[in-house]
C-alpha cells in the first residue's frame, strides 16, 4: 500500500465514521513510506485526522516515534493556529453584528463546525459574507477590530461612507467577482475576505438568495449566523473545483456534509451551479469528493451535463493526476477555470470582459491619475497582486508602501497620508 493510498483510506474512514478499526499503516512500510507520509499530511494540513487515527490502532502503528510525534506536534499547532484564528473571526463577526450589519460565516470555519471536534479541521481562511450595499460600513466596522485595507479601494475610492447606492454596490460585487477579492488584513496579521457572492466564479448572481437560507452554528464559544447547507455545499465544490480537487481538507469537508445532511436540497445546490454557469464543474467535484472517499455511489444525484463545453473542461479538469505533496500541481486558477468551466459563451465572454476591461474611474482612484493605457496595464497587474496578497513585497514597491504599513479607509472629505 502506498502513503497516498494509506491517507485516501484513512480520510474514507474518518469520514464515513466506519465501526470497525481505521487503516493501519503497512508492516513493510518503509522510510520512503513515512517521508512521502508525512509530506502529504504537512502539505495537505491533516497531521490531526492521521494523528487521531493512529491514536485508535489496537496496536502500536509500524512507523516510527519519531513520525508519530511529529504528526502529533502538527496536529498540535495546527489546533492552536485554527483556534486563534477561528476567535478573531468570531469577534468580527460580533463587531459587525453590534454595527448592525447583516454577516453570514462561510468557508474553512464553516466546514470546521461539522468535524467531531475543535483543532480537527485547518482553518487557513477567514471568510464572511456580507450584503454589497454595507460593504463600505463592514470595512469602517472592522477597522475599531483592527483590520485595515491594503491599499485605496478601487471602486470606493478615498471616503465612501454609509451604505452604498446600487450603481456602487453593483460595482463592488464586479470588481470584487471578477478581478480581485475583498481582502482586509488585521494588526497580528491574518487576512479576513469579505464575500459579496456565493458562488465565485462565472455570473455573479444578480441577487444572493443565501441570506434567506441562514442558519445558526456553535463557532468556538459562540452562536454566530452561517449560510446555509445547500449554499455551503455549492461553495465547497465550486473551490475544490477551482483548484483542482486541491486540498483534500476540502474532499473531506463535502464528504461530512454528504454524510451528516441527509436532507439536502439538491435542486437548490445546481440552481447555484448553473446560476453561475459552472454546473458541470461543481458536480464532478461533489462526485469526484464521494468516490475519492469510498461513499455509496448515489451520494451526489447531481449528472455532469455532456457537450463540448464539458469536453474542454475534462481535458483540463484531472483531479486524478494531482501530487498530493506538491500544491504547485494543482495549477489553480480562477481566471483559468472561469474560462474553460464557464458552460455558455456568452458567460465566457462576461468572464474575459471583466477581467480586461476594468473601469477608467477605479483606475483614477487607485493611482490618483488619468488613465492611460500605462495605468491600465500596471492595474490589471497591481490589483491582481495586492488584494490576494496585502503583504506581498512586490505589493508594497508598487503602491509605494513600506513593509507593514497598511491604509485605513479615510473619513469623507480626508484625504489619505
Amino acid at each position: 500500500m502506498s502513503a497516498d493510498r494509506f491517507l485516501l483510506d484513512t480520510l474514507g474512514h474518518f469520514v464515513r465514521d466506519a465501526e470497525g478499526p481505521p487503516p493501519g499503516v503497512p508492516s513493510h512500510a518503509g522510510p520512503f513510506f513515512e517521508k512521502r507520509l508525512s509530506a502529504l499530511c504537512l502539505a495537505q494540513h491533516l497531521s490531526p485526522i492521521v494523528s487521531r487515527s493512529l491514536d485508535r490502532l489496537a496496536l502500536a502503528p509500524a512507523i516510527s516515534r519519531v513520525t508519530a510525534a511529529r504528526f502529533a506536534h502538527d496536529a498540535e499547532q495546527q489546533g492552536l493556529d485554527a483556534g486563534r484564528r477561528v476567535r478573531l473571526l468570531g469577534r468580527a463577526w460580533t463587531r459587525l453584528s453590534q454595527s448592525g450589519i447583516p454577516a453570514l460565516i462561510m468557508g474553512d470555519a464553516l466546514a470546521a463546525t461539522d468535524y467531531p471536534r475543535a483543532g480537527l479541521r485547518y482553518v487557513a481562511r477567514l471568510e464572511l459574507l456580507v450584503d454589497e450595499r454595507d460593504a463600505a460600513r463592514a470595512l469602517e466596522a472592522l477597522e475599531a477590530e483592527g483590520f485595515a485595507l491594503p491599499c485605496v479601494h478601487p471602486v470606493l475610492g478615498r471616503g465612501t461612507r454609509g451604505a452604498l447606492s446600487r450603481r456602487r454596490a453593483a460595482e463592488m460585487v464586479r470588481f470584487h467577482h471578477v478581478i480581485a477579492p475583498l481582502l482586509v488584513r488585521h494588526t497580528g496579521g491574518e487576512t479576513l475576505r469579505l464575500r459579496l457572492r456565493v458562488a465565485d466564479a462565472g455570473d455573479a448572481a444578480p441577487v444572493e438568495r443565501a441570506w434567506e437560507r441562514a442558519r445558526e452554528v456553535t463557532l468556538g464559544d459562540r452562536v454566530v449566523r452561517a449560510i446555509g447547507v445547500e449554499d455551503h455545499l455549492a461553495d465547497l465544490a465550486l473551490d475544490l473545483a477551482i483548484a483542482r480537487g486541491w486540498p483534500l481538507a476540502r474532499v473531506v469537508d463535502i464528504g461530512l456534509v454528504l454524510r451528516d445532511y441527509g436532507r439536502i436540497d439538491w435542486a437548490r445546490v445546481a440552481e447555484i451551479l448553473r446560476g453561475c454557469g459552472a454546473y458541470t464543474a461543481g458536480a464532478l467535484a461533489l462526485r469526484h469528493a464521494a468516490s475519492t472517499l469510498g461513499l455509496r455511489s448515489d451520494a451526489v444525484p447531481l449528472e455532469p451535463r455532456a457537450g463540448a463545453s464539458a469536453a474542454t473542461f475534462l481535458r483540463w479538469w484531472r483531479p486524478r493526476g494531482l501530487d498530493y505533496a506538491d500544491p504547485a500541481s494543482a495549477h489553480a486558477g480562477r481566471f483559468r477555470f472561469g474560462m474553460l468551466a464557464c458552460e455558455s459563451p456568452a458567460t465566457k465572454a462576461r468572464w474575459l470582459w471583466g477581467h480586461v476591461a476594468p473601469r477608467r474611474r477605479w483606475i483614477k482612484n487607485l493611482f490618483g491619475a488619468r488613465p492611460s493605457p500605462w495605468l491600465w496595464l500596471k492595474f490589471l497587474v497591481v490589483t491582481r497582486d495586492v488584494w490576494p496578497r496585502a503583504h506581498g513585497a512586490h505589493a508594497r514597491a508598487a503602491l509605494g508602501r513600506a513593509p507593514g504599513e497598511t491604509v485605513p479607509l479615510a473619513p469623507r472629505g480626508k484625504k489619505r497620508p
